[in-house]
């Protein structure tokens, strides 16, 4: 069967890396992303693969309209990758922007509820799909206070799509979150300013940065590796997981979630 793809977050990061292979192989997919322009360098380098969707993940209209635009067919495995994201906002609670908490949480859970409430009907029809939530090793992490909007989100997304996973047992679809690695990306650059801001409360955080800018954080290979390996592994044997990169800067946990 001929892949199909959905990738939110394309413009840039983790995203971009994955929806860049995915069009270098030929897969039909539609790259959602905010920033238009940069949209179009992935149509400008992959004109006959490459369905660009200028819009916010985070809107449920946008999920509507990436089934409409890739027009999947019975004979396609559909691949949906939930990798827009955000880390903010960084801070000690009681002093962080609740507007912008407000704005993460629907970047980092809500959109990829969105998506994948849309799409798992057309992967039921197909009876075959992968649902791939990009989330963090710091969901594992103890509790810090000053990270919570980022932890909560992926907390919540890790077990919502154990919650999916449970409804799809038995199928050919599987749903799956995975730590892409502690890559360096753009995400970082916002990550350090946050850090910054808080002065010492935010000396911690500043060592984490340093550490990733200076050591060059985990290839981006390894998160395409990861999903390829998702996309060509049986769903009974991933499905409801937690997949971690191989030979990550974090290690595995001994149990998934």
């Amino acid at each position: 069967m001929a892949l199909a793809a959905v990738v939110t977050g394309a413009t840039s990061g983790v995203g971009r890396a994955i929806a860049l292979d995915l069009l270098a192989r030929g897969v039909r997919t539609v790259v959602v992303g905010r920033r238009e322009h940069l949209l179009g360098t992935l149509v400008d380098e992959h004109p006959d693969a490459a369905l660009p969707l200028a819009a916010d993940a985070a809107d449920p209209a946008t999920a509507r309209a990436a089934l409409e635009l890739l027009a999947p067919r019975p004979d396609h495995d559909l691949l949906l990758v939930n990798a827009a994201g955000e880390t903010g906002p960084i801070g000690p609670v009681g002093s962080v922007d609740l507007d912008w908490w407000a704005s993460s949480t629907a970047t980092n859970l809500l959109a990829p509820v969105y998506f994948t409430e849309t799409f798992v009907p057309a992967m039921m029809a197909a009876r075959s799909g992968r649902i791939i939530n990009v989330s963090s090793a710091q969901a594992f992490h103890p509790p810090t206070a000053i990270v919570a909007a980022y932890a909560t989100h992926k907390v919540a997304l890790n077990f919502y799509t154990r919650c999916v996973a449970e409804q799809l047992e038995g199928t050919e679809v599987a749903a799956v979150a995975i730590h892409p690695g502690d890559v360096r990306t753009e995400i970082w650059d916002s990550i350090g300013s946050q850090a910054d801001a808080m002065g010492e409360a935010g000396e911690s955080l500043r060592a984490v940065v340093a550490r990733i800018m200076e050591g060059g954080g985990d290839p981006l290979d390894k998160a395409v590796e990861l999903v390829w390996r998702l996309v060509e592994s049986p769903a009974a044997e991933i499905n409801g997981t937690f997949a971690w990169i191989e030979r990550g800067i974090q290690k595995p946990l001994p149990t998934d979630f």
